[in-house]
């Protein structure tokens, strides 16, 4: 990536920040920021759909990653 680390030699993507996590929540639960976005709530089910399909993805990039490091290393 194009950006230096942090001190701590960890670079947060923005949407896995403290602080971007806070923003998209209070974007999209406040009722005040709904109407100033022009958003609404996310239906609890379809929150945790979104959540577990994104665990999953996740999930399978992080699989095929460590199978590509071990076959590069044989």
């Amino acid at each position: 990536m194009g950006w230096p680390p942090r001190r701590s030699g960890r670079l947060w993507p923005t949407g896995l920040s403290p602080r971007g996590l806070a923003a998209q929540f209070a974007v999209t639960c406040l009722p005040s920021l709904q109407r100033a976005f022009g958003t609404r709530a996310v239906p609890l089910i379809d929150g945790l759909l979104i959540l577990g399909t994104g665990l999953v993805f996740f999930a399978l990039i992080e699989i095929e990653k460590q199978m590509r490091l071990a076959l590069r290393r044989a």
